[in-house]
């Protein structure tokens, strides 16, 4: 499965790489924001169910017939209550036909994979990690291929947008037909007192969804309909940079939480504080070269993916690699708090940071635009992290070594950083892998524990397809 997620990463790089270079600036802003703006209304739509499909599936099989025709009735009545809200506030709006069309485009390739999220759960309470695995890759393939074809074809603006749209519905056909065929035949009727009961279990899940959603999403929609199109395509081109870096933490995260659950369970609380250190050294070891290598290589890496017109993203950028760190750390302390039994304070956390991004967006984007946006992004991860760091300091207590490593691990980015400003000139590649390199030697020369920690957490991985 982490290989899937990675290959699907490095998918949506190259396609956030074609369509940005496609579109122009100004008609990447306003394809990001119709994106943006319909997933952050369909979260309405998914409601968080799928999650109880997959807790309560998983736990009691003969359940997932039932569950599945109520939670596609769901999603079903859902999905057209909130397309219609959608197009009603574009209408309304005073957006240009162009973003009109964009959005009603996003709606539709929302429907469709607002259906597959429920089969993908499927795969996931039935344990076929393997199976999800293939049909993500599947997902991905399916739309590189489709938006290489448009744009090879110098298709119109339209067009190319509505790669995902017809990669979804394929790939929503692709899993109908496995339910249909191979799980569980369809049923008569739904009971529509069982899909009441469904919406309010998921109401939990619903609460942590929104609050991600809204936290990550709107700066981009506030910047839109304060701003310019513009300025909302340089913001999203620099802002889709965290989302490629998250990765890695998100791989990490994926270890972690099997095993924190378990020593939670055995009620190790020693082991639990020692593995919580190492936890800790290990995502200080990751963000600081990330944060380090992207500040210093951001001309390059936005020239790279986006090319020149881009440009005015470099500062933008070099902005948000400032929450880099608090973004890694988050990672870590939700999924601390989750194998806690804490995630109702989680998600309290995640409300107020999205309720903090609102205001500092409303506030500081009509006085300095994109970067009103980066900063209140930075300051909401902040706000997170200090809130998760409280509330697990009762747990997991900072010890002098954790100190000594990450200072040990700012000495090794800053050498490896001179070396990349030395070595400025070369090649984006081969100034990529001499910071890697160099930064790497730095700590072993340095004795960073992490770099033994990270071999070792990395061996204790799920199952990999």
């Amino acid at each position: 499965m982490m290989f899937a997620n990675l290959f699907s990463s490095l998918v949506s790089m190259l396609a956030v790489m074609i369509l940005a270079r496609y579109l122009g600036v100004a008609t990447y802003g306003k394809y990001s924001f119709a994106f943006t703006f319909v997933n952050l209304f369909y979260i309405l739509a998914r409601f968080g169910v799928d999650t109880l499909f997959v807790r309560d599936v998983a736990r009691d099989p003969t359940l997932a017939k039932k569950y599945l025709q109520s939670i596609f009735y769901i999603k079903f009545i859902l999905s057209v209550l909130v397309s219609s809200v959608i197009g009603l506030i574009v209408l309304i709006s005073g957006k240009d036909i162009i973003t009109k069309i964009l959005v009603a485009i996003a709606v539709f390739s929302m429907f469709f994979d607002n259906f597959s999220f429920t089969i993908e759960a499927l795969y996931q309470s039935y344990h076929r990690i393997k199976l999800k695995a293939i049909m993500l890759i599947v997902k991905n393939v399916l739309a590189i291929a489709f938006l290489g074809i448009f744009v090879f074809m110098h298709t119109n603006i339209y067009l190319v947008s509505a790669y995902l749209l017809i990669s979804n519905a394929i790939y929503m056909w692709i899993n109908m037909v496995f339910v249909k065929n191979k799980y569980f035949p369809p049923i008569s009727k739904s009971d529509f007192s069982f899909a009441c009961k469904l919406i309010i279990a998921s109401l939990p899940f619903f609460s942590k969804m929104a609050f991600i959603c809204l936290y990550d999403r709107s700066d981009t929609v506030i910047l839109s309909f304060m701003r310019s199109d513009y300025e909302v395509g340089i913001y999203r081109a620099a802002y889709n940079f965290l989302f490629f870096v998250g990765f890695i933490p998100s791989a990490l995260a994926t270890v972690i939480f099997p095993i924190v659950s378990h020593m939670f369970h055995a009620g190790d609380q020693k082991r639990m504080q020692t593995f919580g250190n190492k936890c800790l050294n290990i995502f200080l070891f990751t963000a600081i070269p990330v944060s380090v290598f992207t500040y210093i290589l951001a001309p390059q890496i936005i020239n790279f993916i986006y090319s020149s017109k881009y440009i005015a993203a470099v500062d933008v950028l070099r902005v948000l690699v400032l929450a880099i760190p608090f973004i890694y750390l988050n990672y870590l302390y939700n999924n601390f708090l989750i194998g806690y039994n804490l995630q109702n304070k989680m998600v309290l956390f995640l409300g107020v940071g999205a309720g903090a991004n609102i205001f500092l967006n409303l506030i500081c984007i009509p006085i300095w635009g994109y970067y009103g946006a980066a900063w209140s992004t930075v300051a909401s991860e902040l706000i997170v992290l200090a809130l998760s760091f409280w509330a697990m300091s009762k747990y997991l207590h900072l010890n002098i070594k954790v100190l000594h490593e990450a200072v040990k691990c700012v000495i090794s980015g800053i050498v490896a950083g001179f070396i990349i400003l030395y070595f400025h000139t070369f090649n984006f590649f081969i100034l990529a892998f001499m910071a890697v390199a160099s930064y790497i030697v730095a700590g072993y020369l340095l004795k960073i524990d992490a770099i033994h920690e990270t071999i070792s957490l990395l061996r204790k991985a799920p199952e990999k397809v």
